[in-house]
């Protein structure tokens, strides 16, 4: 009875659904489906169970991609969730595209999300390929996109990722001026997010301890860059000293 009545208040509802069709859909059938399978998301997202939610959030996404925010910030643990239980690397490679595309929907159609969405698709990506060098570098290009509309607002765990990225970017290019000028940026954003109290994902009660045992972690670091950038300079001292560096001099002056 309570479907039919739901049903019936829907085609009294057509009139107004019209102006709402790129919505919820492109017909009255596609926005009866999307409400009924936001409704069958929101009650398996609540219980946590995210692998059954799958198939309603797939109807969501793929037939009434802006009708709600929900779609993508309850899609990603949906999408993880699909992930950690793929029964194949293929099926498994698959689902990762999949949370990574959506991540350029959410930008699409909640522009106003876009530094949130590029963010979250950074970290994501990251944590999937941070073996792969090339990918790392890819990773940092993203976050930087990020972050220059995020500024501090980005969360800690993406600062998290931000920074672990660059180090792994500096030992390849051992680019001393880089990573400090990526630790001090996100020592800003640490600072931002803890007087904020804008630190996502965290337990509140662990919010002090998240964030001064990630500076301790990004602090751990600094005796090594300091280290690069010392036998940097030396090497930069010995090579002043010398003809080559001199002649090299009077050739640029000419």
């Amino acid at each position: 009875m309570k479907r039919i009545l739901f049903t019936l208040g829907i085609s009294f509802m057509a009139t107004g659904l019209t102006a709402q069709e790129s919505k919820w859909g492109n017909s009255l059938a596609d926005s009866v489906s999307c409400f009924e399978n936001y409704n069958i998301m929101g009650s398996y997202y609540q219980g946590k169970n995210y692998v059954d939610a799958y198939d309603s959030w797939k109807v969501l996404y793929e037939t009434c991609p802006a009708a709600n925010i929900r779609i993508y910030t309850y899609g990603d643990n949906i999408l993880e969730a699909i992930i950690k239980s793929a029964s194949s690397e293929a099926s498994k490679n698959g689902y990762i595209q999949e949370l990574l595309s959506m991540f350029d929907s959410f930008a699409v159609h909640f522009p106003e999300e876009k530094g949130n969405a590029l963010s979250s698709k950074a970290y994501y990506f990251y944590n999937y390929y941070k073996k792969d060098a090339d990918s790392v570098s890819k990773a940092v290009v993203m976050f930087e996109e990020a972050k220059s509309l995020l500024g501090d607002n980005m969360s800690v765990a993406h600062i998290d990722r931000y920074f672990q990225a660059n180090v792994k970017e500096f030992n390849k290019n051992k680019d001393v001026e880089r990573l400090f000028e990526v630790y001090n940026s996100a020592l800003v954003a640490l600072e931002y997010n803890f007087n904020t109290f804008n630190v996502e994902n965290y337990n509140l009660g662990l919010k002090a301890d998240s964030v001064v045992g990630w500076i301790a972690y990004a602090d751990s670091v600094t005796p090594y860059a300091q280290a690069a950038q010392a036998e940097f300079a030396a090497a930069m001292a010995v090579y002043d000293s010398t003809d080559a560096y001199n002649n090299s001099s009077k050739k640029r002056m000419k």
